[in-house]
């Protein structure tokens, strides 16, 4: 049981990449129709999140870039973007 929230982050890490492995940066900030953000958000997101599931939460450090969490935490947007943003390859 102490292993299954590293199994579903991992679950869920593998197909995230999977959709996304072959897709450029343009195509990463596309905003699909019904959504509010880019997919490159949503990939940063899910990075951010589950670093904190995995570390933060259990007292762990995170081994993340700062700006990967004024970027993509909750609440933020792309449209706030204003700093250089990681290229899709280092998000995966």
């Amino acid at each position: 049981m102490e292993n299954y929230i590293f199994k579903q982050l991992r679950f869920v890490r593998d197909n995230t990449i999977g959709h996304v492995a072959e897709m450029n940066d343009e195509t990463s900030l596309s905003i699909p129709e019904g959504f509010n953000n880019n997919i490159k958000w949503n990939l940063g997101h899910i990075y951010v999140v589950q670093e904190k599931f995995a570390f933060h939460f259990t007292g762990e450090e995170m081994k993340i870039p700062d700006q990967f969490t004024e970027l993509f935490s909750p609440g933020t947007n792309p449209s706030d973007w204003g700093e250089e943003v990681p290229p899709i390859y280092e998000l995966m």
